[in-house]
């Protein structure tokens, strides 16, 4: 294929890694969030159940309430990223947009590696692949990553464990027994 010269790019081969890179990074910042609002509901329901010994007509729907957020935080953060899918026209418009590359370079490189074409066209086709090539080498692919929201959320997934760990470590027979007391509360009504 012509367009894939040697100072031009397989700009198919390049969307598709950062479609993959923006799923993997979706993936991870979903599990991250789903455990971060799991850990924080949990940790405040054994809190209060520990400090206030809640009578079970109260324990029940804040355990109903916990599992419903657990579960529905789970389907929405987790499994929703997973689900997500994105075209790679979609990813070369997202970045085009978020980069800033104009005149649509990307999408029309990529368009023009999957299709014949004249003669005619090829000194414009030849133009802009070298006009995408241009662009894309300004681009911080790193970005895709979004290192700034990993590390808050990866801060947020140690402070949680260190909490965890802690609460388990300090006073093992209020976090068991909080535990059984929500685990088994469905059976006490």
């Amino acid at each position: 294929m012509d367009i894939a010269a040697t100072d031009t790019l397989d700009f198919g081969r390049v969307v598709d890694r950062a479609k993959r890179t923006i799923h993997v990074t979706g993936v991870i910042l979903g599990f991250l969030t789903w455990f971060a609002i799991t850990a924080t509901t949990w940790f405040c329901l054994f809190a209060l159940d520990n400090l206030m010994n809640l009578p079970t007509a109260l324990r029940f729907p804040f355990a109903i309430a916990g599992l419903v957020l657990t579960v529905g935080a789970f389907l929405k953060c987790v499994v929703g990223s997973l689900r997500a899918d994105r075209s790679n026209e979609r990813v070369a418009l997202m970045l085009e947009k978020q980069f800033g590359i104009e005149e649509n370079v990307l999408i029309n490189t990529m368009q023009f590696e999957e299709m014949d074409y004249s003669s005619k066209q090829r000194d414009f086709i030849a133009a802009t692949a070298s006009a995408a090539t241009t662009e894309w080498s300004h681009v911080p692919l790193r970005e895709l990553w979004q290192p700034g929201r990993m590390i808050k959320w990866w801060a947020a997934f140690a402070v949680l464990m260190v909490v965890w760990i802690a609460y388990s470590a300090l006073a093992p027979s209020y976090l068991k027994n909080a535990f059984t007391r929500y685990a088994f509360s469905f059976s006490d009504a």
